[in-house]
């Protein structure tokens, strides 16, 4: 098959609201400690700041230099005592569960399966789209054009001089790259796509998402904030669409047309992507008539890469 126009591809939508999905705890607390007790050596002053203790000198005779820094190195002593208590009582206490700053409780969790532990030889993405026109999506590159080596990409002449968008096929506005290191280990980076098309493709990187966890080494978890895609005070969209791509290698080279093998996406072609509603709390495939993804193992070529099972629940603050 090839891309964007020449083989038929398929979006599914879901509308149906399933249940309130919990959200899970996520707690980041930060302890800012200054410091507490200040002390003065000068002239037979004390301080009162912070500690009910004085340092006094009758007479206001003359402090020898040796006597100042014998006082300057026993009130750092008390100083250095001091943080060092509060240090460890702030670390006993206890905090109630709060959204670290910064963190929205607005959340994509996707939980993604495999037919073999996931590889480090090979690349996982779970990409998403938000142009608001489901009629495009993510899509693998299987031939030349290589896109930015795994997925497919728009060329210039296919936007809408109108919109600046593609009309329908690939388009691809944010992606997760999951890396593995060893089988169960492994990181993930977000990645804002500033400009799509396949003359000028660029990228930003937009740092970790909020959690990867690898449930078995077959199955990992993603859990996205919105806000981390969409940053105040640019909405939320109503919906985007989605694939979960992986390939065996990334593709580059314009003069290679030899036809990609190893790789899967949603569907029987790899180019079925979904259209995810975003407005409430769901969680998706809906039921199995709305999941183009086989669900035995077998539509891709190397099991590592054969996506068996997939799960996107959609957890918006109320």
């Amino acid at each position: 098959m090839h891309h964007p126009f020449g083989v038929p591809f398929f979006t599914r939508r879901f509308d149906h609201l399933i249940r309130p999905a919990p959200l899970d705890g996520f707690v980041s607390e930060f302890v800012f400690l200054k410091g507490i007790i200040n002390g003065t050596g000068d002239e037979g002053r004390g301080t009162q700041k912070g500690s009910q203790r004085t340092l006094s000198v009758v007479k206001r005779r003359r402090t020898l230099p040796a006597e100042k820094e014998a006082r300057g190195m026993l009130v750092r002593r008390w100083q250095r005592l001091g943080v060092g208590l509060l240090v460890l009582l702030a670390g006993c206490a206890k905090f109630p569960p709060q959204p670290g700053v910064g963190v929205s409780r607005d959340r994509l969790i996707i939980t993604l399966t495999y037919a073999a532990p996931l590889d480090p030889r090979y690349f996982y993405f779970i990409a998403l789209d938000d142009d608001g026109n489901q009629l495009t999506g993510p899509m693998p590159s299987l031939t030349i054009p290589w896109g930015n080596g795994w997925a497919a990409l728009p060329r210039q002449a296919d936007l809408d001089p109108n919109t600046g968008k593609p009309r329908q096929g690939p388009n691809l506005s944010y992606f997760v790259e999951i890396r593995v290191s060893a089988p169960g280990v492994g990181q993930a980076l977000v990645y804002r796509v500033t400009n799509p098309t396949l003359e000028n493709y660029r990228q930003e990187s937009l740092g970790a998402p909020l959690e990867l966890t690898f449930l078995q080494n077959n199955q990992v978890r993603v859990t996205l904030d919105m806000r981390q895609l969409w940053a105040n005070p640019t909405p939320i969209p109503d919906r985007i669409e989605m694939n979960f791509i992986s390939v065996d290698e990334l593709r580059l080279n314009p003069n290679d047309n030899t036809p990609r093998q190893g790789f899967d996406g949603l569907g029987i072609s790899g180019n079925e992507f979904v259209s995810i509603p975003l407005t409430s709390n769901q969680t998706f495939p809906t039921s199995p008539a709305f999941n183009p993804e086989p669900t035995t193992a077998g539509d891709a070529r190397i099991d590592a890469l054969d996506l068996v099972d997939w799960r996107v629940q959609v957890i918006r603050a109320p």
